[in-house]
Parts: structure tokens; sequence; C-alpha cells
């Protein structure tokens, strides 16, 4: 009997938690092999507030509400919005392959296939923005609209046709217009006016982010890493901190990564594989010592890290043992080199897969193993900023355009 993956309609926050537990099995980036993903996913709110890693253009932040505002005003509610809604959101992919920039485009292969579409992968970004400002869920907001229509219409209004009383909108009432014919033809890059317009929102919204210091700079340069841009250097003291822990521990946490995927080569016998991941081990190991007082110092204040609020309120318990423990095998127990054949570190890495995943463990249950792709959540956590550094230039070349009066 096959089994399922469900969820209750309950809050916002739950929903978006068990979205980025879904997509974590089908995203490379986003892959949690070591349960840490609390720890990335916490910093990369706070960096990039809004964003995520399924985002794409900064466009799309206008292209939902415009098609919702649009249906608002035809009175839809209910199953009849969200049919309709799905409608025009088919129809602005087509708009959109219409243009020569699809890069980015949500659903180009999918078409009418579409199973999530750009609504959900932005919803949540837009409250973080407050362009959407009803806070529930979709499926809430659509139950929503039949209430929402009848206390719209049965306003009080002045002699001059204005209300008495106000009523929350469900979105911004400032948002920029759409252009003529979205659904016809349609472009990912922002006008001058409505680069402004999403600056405004997270100046706003979140002032201290880093996206917004982000937004606020000339413009980017290109880099692997979000600690690899100049401005960084500038930041206010707690941001920059911030940053220097996400970069450590972004370095020494890469470590276990690789030392997984070895373990899981040694284990199929795929000496291509091992040969591979000993190499990449070596090279962290190297790197590592190439700033070793300095990631020692870090170590040594760990607790610093640990006390960042952002963590501290979202990180669970047994996920700080584990970290913890990893740290203890990298800086008390030999050389970084040494790592490659660390019987400690390698029995701390089977204990967490087990209890991650139960039988489902690839180094326990061969069946999993022999499903095993080659490489598994192998990457050094970035934080968003693949995603995030678009969505930014985006902006950048919106505001690069000038407003349209200018």
């Amino acid at each position: 009997m096959p089994s399922h993956f469900g969820w209750v309609d309950f809050a916002e926050d739950d929903r978006r938690r068990m979205i980025d537990v879904v997509k974590m099995f089908q995203e490379q980036e986003t892959l949690d092999e070591l349960g840490v993903g609390t720890i990335r996913d916490a910093f990369s709110e706070y960096f990039f507030p809004g964003t995520s890693t399924i985002q794409t253009r900064a466009r799309y932040m206008l292209f939902i509400p415009w098609i919702y505002m649009e249906l608002e005003k035809k009175r839809f509610s209910g199953a009849e919005m969200e049919r309709r809604a799905r409608a025009d959101e088919i129809k602005l992919i087509r708009a959109l392959l219409r243009s020569e920039d699809t890069e980015g485009v949500i659903g180009k292969e999918a078409l009418e296939k579409l199973r999530r579409l750009a609504s959900s992968t932005y919803w949540a970004g837009l409250y973080s923005w407050k362009i959407r400002l009803f806070p529930g869920t979709q499926s809430e907001y659509h139950r929503h609209l039949e209430q929402y229509y009848r206390k719209k219409r049965d306003l009080l209004k002045t002699d001059d046709n204005e209300p008495t009383t106000m009523l929350r909108e469900n979105w911004d009432p400032n948002l920029p217009g759409p252009p003529e014919k979205l659904l016809k033809y349609a472009e990912l890059a922002l006008t001058g006016d409505e680069a402004i317009y999403l600056r405004e929102r997270v100046l706003t919204e979140h002032p201290e982010s880093l996206l917004s210091h982000f937004l606020s700079a000339a413009a980017l340069e290109n880099s692997a890493y979000l600690w690899e841009q100049p401005l960084i250097s500038s930041l206010p003291f707690l941001l920059q901190k911030a940053v220097a822990h996400a970069r450590n521990f972004s370095k020494v946490f890469y470590g276990a990564a690789i030392l997984y995927n070895l373990m899981l080569a040694r284990k199929s016998e795929r000496q291509d594989l091992v040969e591979r991941y000993e190499a990449q081990l070596g090279e962290w190991a190297a790197s590592m010592q190439a700033r070793r007082a300095e990631l020692e110092r870090w170590y040594e204040r760990r607790d610093e890290f640990w006390a960042l609020e952002f963590l501290f309120q979202s990180v669970p318990r047994l996920t700080v043992d584990f970290v913890n423990s990893w740290l203890r095998r990298v800086f008390e127990e030999g050389s970084f080199a040494a790592m490659v054949d660390n019987v400690q570190a390698q029995s701390l890495i089977r204990n967490r897969e087990r209890f991650l995943k139960g039988a489902r463990a690839k180094l326990e249950n061969p069946k999993a193993l022999a499903a095993w792709g080659g490489a598994s959540g192998n990457y050094r956590l970035g934080f968003r900023w693949n995603n995030a550094k678009r969505i930014i230039a985006d902006i950048h070349d919106g505001l690069n355009r000038g407003p349209a009066h200018a």
C-alpha cells in the first residue's frame, strides 16, 4: 500500500514548515541529510526574509497579487476563486514564455500539469514583505473572500460616497498597477517604479536584514557565497557577526557532509566515489588549516553562536548536541586531515542518520543504499544566497531603469 504525506491546514507558519520538509526531499540545495536544516533556515530567514530556495524572480512578488486583485474585482470566492486563479497562473506562464527572458519562469516545462503554483511558492514571502495583508493560508484566503465581499458591500458611506469605517484589504493598496494585457504577454524584468516599490517594502518591513542592505547598495559583485561580497565589511556590527558565524558554521560543517558521502561510498564499495570524497575531504582539511587560528577562536567562543536569538529560539536541543559533538571531533581530536578515518566522527554520523531516518538510513539499509545516487547533501551551506542574489539583481536592474516619470 503506498504511503502518503499530508497535513491539516492550520497556521501559515505550520504549513510553510511542512512544505519545506517536503521540498527537502526534492531539491538538492535543501537536502538535510544530517538534520541541520533548522540552523540553515534560521540564518537564511534572518539574512533574506521572505525569500525561499524555490523562488526564482522578483516580479512574481507582483504577478501574484495582480492576478488575485483582478479576480477580487469580479467577486470570485471559494473554489471558483481557486480555479480561476490557477487558470490565470497557467496563462501567465504562457505569457512569460512569449518574452525573450524566460530564465526562472515557474512551470515552463509542466504548463497545465504544474502542481506547485507560483502563488504557493511566494505566498509566505508576500506576507513577510506586507504586500499580502491577509494573514492566513491560500485556502483560508479563498474561504474568507465571501465574508470580505459582504463586509465591503455593507460599509456605511458618506454623502460623498466615501466609507465611514475602514476595512482591512487583502493586498497592499499602494501596489503598482499591472501592465496592460498581463496574461497575453509578460516580462520578468521589473520597471523602475516596481523596483522602487519592492525595495521600499523590504526596507520598511526588514530594515536591519542583509537583504535590505544589499538592496540599498549600488550593485552586487558576482560571488559564490554572501560573505564574499565587499559590502559585508561595512555592515552594522551585529550583522557582520552573524555573517561570520554563518560562514564559519558552513565551513566546518561541510566536512560532515563530505564524510557522510565518503562513508556511503565505502559502504557501497564504489571506489571511484571513495577516491572523489577522500580528495574532497583533503581539500576541506587544507582550507580549514588555512584558517585554523580564526576557526579555533570561533570554536572556543561557540556559546556566542548558540546565543544568537534567531538560533536560540528555533534549534532543537538534539541538533545542538549533534553539532557540538561534531565540533569536538574536528577541533579536539588531532589534525583536520585525520578526519577521513576518525572512527568517533563516523560513529556520530551513523548514529545521527539512524536517529533521523530509522529504517530508511542508507548506512543501515542495503535497499536504501542501493538507491543512493552518489551524492547526498554534499554541498556547502549558502543560506539561500543563490536565490536571493537573483531577486536582488532583478530589483537592482529595475532601479537602474529609473521611475516611469523620469
